[in-house]
């Protein structure tokens, strides 16, 4: 996640700054989200700091990247079964993927209402343009402003299927630099405890190659 912030001067301590004026500059750094970071004053005048978030490119990984991803990760890892994990009941939720369609909406349905989970924003979702394995943009533009946002309200992440995902090295290692809780509606066993787990698969398999 990048951010940016921006001082401006003037005199509208009550208003705030001019919507017109933040929106240009949340354009101008293709921000995504800003908020008030700091108001001094200035001898007469108000100083107001903006904080403006945008989301990161994401560099393609090579080989020796990959490898080292691979050696650094534990040699204790153990898999932990749905029925061990800590319970999310009772929570909001961030949803991400494709629930357009009538199926994948009933099972996030059925899934909230099975663990009386309250979703709170409209699913986020980058869509599926792949190119074998890897996305031809493997920044996950909507993923990282739902983690950012899950950060943010310290809710969990809930995924309606990870099956065009977990190939992808650089989405799991978004999940793991976000340290955000998450769960997955059609594979019960991805989780941020298994992560590192799916991770040395995914690298084992990529470096085989």
């Amino acid at each position: 996640m990048k951010t940016a912030v921006v001082e401006y001067e003037g005199d509208w301590q009550e208003k705030g700054i001019p919507e017109r004026v933040l929106g240009f500059s949340k354009r101008r750094l293709n921000a995504f989200h800003v908020e008030l970071l700091d108001l001094v004053k200035r001898n007469d005048r108000f100083v107001f700091s903006y904080v403006f978030y945008s989301v990161e490119k994401v560099r393609k990984l090579r080989r020796t990247a990959l490898r080292r991803q691979f050696w650094s990760l534990p040699l204790n890892l153990r898999l932990v079964s749905p029925k061990m994990m800590s319970v999310m009941e009772d929570k909001e939720v961030i949803v991400y993927g494709n629930a357009g369609e009538p199926e994948e909406r009933n099972l996030v349905k059925a899934y909230l209402t099975q663990h009386r989970i309250q979703e709170i924003y409209a699913p986020f979702y980058d869509g599926t343009e792949s190119v074998g394995e890897e996305r031809t943009d493997g920044s996950y533009p909507e993923l990282q402003k739902a983690l950012f946002f899950c950060q943010r309200r310290k809710t969990p992440l809930l995924f309606v299927s990870v099956r065009e995902l977990m190939q992808d090295v650089n989405f799991l290692n978004l999940l793991e630099k976000s340290l955000v809780d998450f769960r997955c509606v059609d594979f019960p066993w991805f989780c941020r405890e298994n992560l590192a787990l799916i991770k040395a698969v995914v690298l084992y398999e990529k470096l085989k190659k």
